[in-house]
């Protein structure tokens, strides 16, 4: 999985969190839109640009999500 995948993936999570279970279950509703939104952008702007600094900080939300270490 490449890193916008995994950020969508984790977006997806957010979204879904009865569907794949996982820490997205304990993140309170206020919390989950905001984030998955955040995650779903970085995604974007890493496909546009891989090197940005804030897509390295959102991928490691996005791998505790997916419970992913790499």
């Amino acid at each position: 999985m490449n890193p916008a995948d995994e950020l969508r993936a984790a977006a997806f999570a957010l979204r879904n969190p009865l569907h794949r279970g996982g820490p997205a279950v304990c993140i309170e509703e206020e919390v989950r839109s905001p984030l998955a939104k955040w995650l779903d952008q970085t995604a974007d702007l890493v496909e546009a640009l891989p090197a940005i600094t804030a897509a390295n900080h959102a991928l490691a939300v996005a791998r505790a999500l997916n419970g992913s270490t790499t």
